[in-house]
């Protein structure tokens, strides 16, 4: 491969791994049968960046053979997977057996730890994108070593531009201490994805910390619930993209009291019986400036109240610049759903459903060619299959793209 070619690739690798906007996008980037293979490998090169344990460290060290500090950089991803700490079974696994009791295996952790700094200390400058996982640890000591040990970690990454961290079960314990204030600098970071944790101590933390120079943020509902709007407003004046899960009333009553300017919105997952009226106040918040709209629902989340009410009022006049709408199959028969699609979003390119594997017996791809005649600038319906190896994950089931013109229409 010569030196044009590698650097190509090289930097395909980088944004897709690590880039803020195709981290942000890539559940529903719809790529052609052709390029599947391409993305595929491209992602089995990510996963050679994965460390759930200390041996996986030391012999990533070994055979790459990295000297510290060297200029070279061997993560071609520029992402890395960190699993810290053991959930139950591997603490078991991994315990010293003394008679009858088990041991819990703190030497194993910390071995950990030390091959994790090891390797940050050769490799942390080329490192744009981390993703932690802090499995749940049963004894408060544990957290405190764990909440010090990532305050390190970033202390070792000044170029991280995305984190994402799963199970944060951390910094619960310790709420008089002032975590954002020990957090370093990170002075390219502009991706934060919480979703994935289960507490909001951490999460607040690095959110005071880092806010300011975020344009991507993922967390779960129940973030609203640990800060006010004032300081929502002021702790996230720059966000351009939003994703959240399992959000109900009174996060949805916050979100539509936010000064945002967002140009994408994602609601993934709904809290149980969230009323119609406090959605369509929230979205339409934010209905001059958004570009992409994603309404994903678990099987429990359900609107109380009549949609197709409140679309058809003036509290949503449309939504002027939305290129892209991604919904669940089951709101597609929805009467609120024909007046959002068909009333609401005149400029919109491109339509994506995501089916279960139950939508898929049931569902008529050809009903959706009307959505050609009544869009004008519809490009093309993508629908999409839930990854049955991974519920957070979707890929392309199928894709219409617009009829081509008769003889006739051109004349």
């Amino acid at each position: 491969m010569n030196s044009e070619a590698k650097l190509v690739v090289d930097k395909e690798l980088q944004d897709y791994h690590a880039s803020p906007d195709e981290v942000f996008q890539r559940q529903f980037q719809a790529v052609s049968p052709r390029s599947r293979l391409y993305y595929s490998r491209i992602e089995a090169i990510g996963r050679k960046y994965e460390f759930p344990r200390s041996d996986v460290i030391e012999t990533f060290i070994n055979n790459v053979g990295i000297a510290a500090a060297d200029s070279n950089n061997p993560i071609l991803s520029r992402t890395l997977l960190f699993k810290l700490g053991m959930d139950e079974d591997e603490l078991i696994a991994n315990a010293a057996i003394v008679g009858n009791n088990i041991v819990p295996a703190e030497n194993q952790l910390a071995q950990y730890f030390g091959q994790q700094e090891e390797l940050m200390s050769r490799v942390g400058d080329h490192v744009w994108g981390l993703k932690l996982d802090y499995s749940i640890w049963p004894h408060q000591n544990q957290n405190r070593a764990r909440a010090g040990q990532l305050v390190t970690l970033l202390g070792q990454v000044e170029n991280l531009k995305t984190l994402k961290i799963f199970q944060g079960n951390l910094f619960s314990y310790e709420p008089n201490v002032q975590w954002d204030q020990l957090l370093p600098r990170l002075a390219h970071l502009t991706s934060l994805d919480l979703t994935g944790m289960h507490r909001e101590a951490l999460g607040l933390a690095l959110v005071r910390k880092y806010g300011s120079q975020l344009t991507h943020f993922s967390c779960m509902g129940s973030f609203f619930g640990y800060t006010t709007i004032l300081e929502l407003n002021e702790l996230l004046p720059n966000l351009r993209s939003f994703s959240v899960k399992n959000i109900d009333f009174r996060g949805l009553d916050r979100l539509s009291r936010v000064n945002w300017g967002l140009e994408e919105l994602h609601f993934t997952g709904l809290a149980r019986d969230v009323a119609a009226a406090y959605f369509i106040t929230a979205v339409a918040k934010f209905a001059e400036t958004l570009v992409e709209l994603r309404l994903l629902s678990n099987a429990t989340g359900r609107f109380v109240g009549d949609l197709q009410f409140f679309f058809s009022t003036k509290m949503i006049n449309g939504f002027p610049n939305l290129k892209k709408l991604v919904v669940s199959f089951l709101y597609t028969d929805k009467s609120w759903f024909n007046e959002l699609l068909y009333s609401k979003c005149l400029q919109l390119t491109e339509l994506h459903v995501r089916l279960t594997n139950k939508d898929s017996d049931v569902v008529n791809y050809s009903v959706f060619l009307g959505a050609f005649e009544k869009l004008s600038k519809l490009e093309r319906i993508i629908f999409w299959m839930q990854d049955s190896n991974n519920r957070d994950e979707s890929i392309v089931s199928s894709i219409i793209n617009r009829p081509p013109k008769s003889v006739e229409q051109n004349a």
